[in-house]
């Protein structure tokens, strides 16, 4: 490899001239010495093994942290009906994903008070409605969180068919109910969009979501309502094993 090498006084602001010689393009700087120094021929060098299998672990925390699997459990009576499984979106909804966090069972919390709090075990569908399925609540009851603590989540993660987002009020968020979303209408969702706080969805089990939608309706009554007979809960949300 050749390289072209001149010296520049500190205080010398760099000029180019451009001339052609033979048809070719060149430019130097004007009015400097200019001499040819020969520079050995790189050598392309691979990292170690071990600098690779850390790079790669790097990465995979990375998305483990970022999109982590939950699993909900659904079951009719004493039968298992179905799973679904549902990914965190930790990296866009923190604060929601916190909140969920502190109820699901064997969860990596430090809180103190995690012992008071109740977990996603044998939770009753509450509502059924166009937009989707309300389910979450659990004893005792988790303390509403003031909607301004949330409100910079709001909107950032789309709704879409099976996103999961907190319940809310006009003025807080629920600590622990959510819904299942059912509606792919764009206006629809352009709504949810505006109002909730989507911390992730379901990435498989749409069908076993699809028939549970139709089995409810049996029991749902006025203003989406489902009946407290209803056979239907969620027996357990639990994170998914690594």
């Amino acid at each position: 490899m050749i390289a072209l090498e001149f010296p520049l006084p500190p205080s010398t602001s760099l000029f180019l001239s451009v001339f052609v010689i033979d048809n070719r393009y060149s430019a130097f700087p004007e009015s400097e010495e200019i001499r040819l120094v020969v520079l050995p021929e790189p050598q392309l060098t691979m990292p170690p093994r071990k600098a690779i299998a850390k790079m790669k672990s790097h990465s995979a925390e990375s998305v483990d942290v970022d999109l982590q699997n939950c699993l909900l459990r659904i079951d009719k009576g004493t039968d298992v009906y179905g799973m679904l499984v549902i990914e965190l979106d930790s990296g866009r909804s923190p604060k929601a994903c916190e909140l969920v966090g502190q109820n699901i069972p064997a969860s990596n919390t430090t809180d103190k008070s995690r012992g008071k709090q109740g977990v996603y075990k044998n939770c009753r569908f509450s509502r059924l409605t166009k937009e989707g399925i309300q389910t979450g609540e659990v004893v005792p009851a988790a303390k509403p969180i003031p909607a301004a603590e949330l409100e910079g989540e709001i909107g950032r993660v789309p709704h879409c068919y099976g996103a999961v987002s907190l319940c809310r009020s006009s003025t807080s968020f629920d600590g622990s109910q959510f819904f299942i979303c059912l509606t792919s209408d764009s206006v629809e969702l352009d709504h949810l969009n505006k109002k909730h706080v989507c911390f992730g969805r379901v990435v498989e089990g749409h069908d076993v979501l699809a028939a549970l939608q139709s089995d409810l309706a049996e029991y749902s009554g006025d203003m989406g309502l489902v009946r407290k007979d209803c056979p239907y809960v969620m027996a357990e949300l639990s994170y998914a094993s690594m």
